[in-house]
């Protein structure tokens, strides 16, 4: 039996403006005004991690990384029946270590998550953002270029085109801008 759980992840939950993200893409002359648009992901899991992640997630939103990630810590990648319920895991587990400033975790834990999902798409902002948060531009350099490829293969072609569409000019963003709000 599997259980829905609507989690409200992402960008906007890392970012110095509130979790009310805009829905636009809009480009001020500040960065830190940037907000994403806020990935609302619907998800199944194995009931064993549903409420587990549930107080995860509500931790998360109320910034308490630290709670966040002890109840993360708890659950075992063996617990989850598909790969994108254990991408969307690797990626609250990756929000909430770099919630506590733990940047190489985060980092592996968001490489974890594209690397089991690779549609997963938000995982390849928060890789690229922490990629620079940790001084390396290359990484994040030789992301973008994989996420252009793959969207320049893609083009009106597959379902992923405006996912592509969205999440491209975003790392773009953070790469030219060196924003790093992590």
């Amino acid at each position: 039996m599997k259980l829905a759980i609507f989690a409200l992840t992402g960008f906007a939950l890392i970012t110095a403006s509130s979790v009310a993200a805009q829905t636009g893409q809009s480009h001020t002359g500040n960065p830190n005004s940037y907000s994403p648009p806020a990935y609302v992901g619907v998800y199944e899991i194995n009931p064993g991690p549903a409420r587990a992640i549930s107080r995860a997630i509500d931790a998360i939103n109320k910034k308490d990384y630290g709670a966040a990630k002890m109840i993360l810590a708890g659950i075992r990648d063996s617990e989850f029946g598909d790969l994108q319920s254990l991408a969307r895991f690797k990626f609250l587990a990756g929000l909430a270590r770099a919630g506590t400033n733990d940047l190489t975790a985060a980092r592996a834990y968001f490489s974890e998550a594209q690397a089991t999902d690779r549609n997963f798409l938000d995982a390849n902002v928060a890789l690229a953002m922490i990629s620079l948060k940790l001084d390396d531009r290359p990484a994040a350099d030789a992301l973008l270029n994989s996420l252009v490829a793959r969207q320049q293969s893609c083009r009106s072609r597959c379902a992923q085109s405006a996912e592509f569409d969205r999440v491209v000019p975003i790392v773009q963003t953070v790469i030219a801008r060196q924003w790093t709000p992590i």
